[in-house]
């Protein structure tokens, strides 16, 4: 288990979370540390809270619980709905985040214009300590669990969140289907290509109202495989 500093840790995804332009990011830092690296000891929102004042002690629980609803509405955490035996692994706070580094990769870039490169440098390292936690306590798939069936509620961020993380570990076949306005507007598109430049097999149905051209152009200049259709 590698040793977590959590107010170092806490204060580099709020800033993080600030530069990405979540709400509450201090609360949304903080809950998201403390869940991550306390799972699956975190049975209720009072053990969260518990855990989160080791390292913020002024934190409450109005503010701890609008970090939350930022992290949800932000695809950084899915809910966890419970219509079976789920509550008794998960308890009543039950969430599943995304992995640390993949979250701490969507504003990086911008980071390193920010800080210098040890600053920088030191802040990625707390998120990749956090990440190595996290996929210890999170397991292969990055849902908590590797048996039954979850029912979540989650944003399509979380999905691509998802899909990057096990992207990461080999190359892989995906397939998606994709429909919406903003399906192939940044950051879903981005995440997209980063699929691609993985070295995984990406295949996408698309909704036949959308212009699937960006999705084209993105596996030309990535020169990797892709393979899509309309749907009709």
């Amino acid at each position: 288990m590698v040793k977590i500093n959590l107010l170092e840790t806490k204060v580099a995804f709020q800033t993080l979370f600030d530069l990405l332009g979540i709400g509450w990011p201090t609360e949304a830092a903080t809950y998201y540390v403390s869940y991550t690296s306390a799972f699956p000891n975190i049975k209720t929102f009072t053990k969260l809270q518990r855990e989160a004042r080791r390292f913020a002690q002024t934190v409450t629980s109005a503010p701890l619980r609008r970090g939350r609803e930022q992290l949800i509405t932000n695809g950084i955490m899915a809910k966890v709905l419970f219509p079976y035996e789920a509550k008794d692994y998960f308890g009543s706070e039950g969430y599943i985040p995304a992995d640390p580094l993949v979250v701490w990769e969507e504003g990086e870039e911008n980071l390193k214009k920010e800080f210098s490169s040890d600053m920088f440098q030191s802040m990625r390292t707390c998120a990749q300590q956090l990440s190595h936690t996290y996929h210890e306590k999170f397991g292969s798939y990055g849902i908590g669990t590797e048996e039954g069936k979850l029912t979540l509620y989650y944003s399509g961020m979380w999905v691509a969140f998802l899909i990057l993380n096990l992207c990461r570990e080999k190359p892989r076949n995906v397939s998606l289907w994709v429909s919406g306005l903003r399906s192939f507007a940044d950051p879903l598109l981005k995440h997209y290509r980063n699929m691609l430049r993985s070295g995984s097999s990406v295949r996408i149905v698309v909704d036949g109202r959308i212009n699937p051209e960006p999705v084209k152009s993105s596996r030309k200049n990535t020169k990797e495989n892709g393979r899509q259709r309309s749907a009709r």
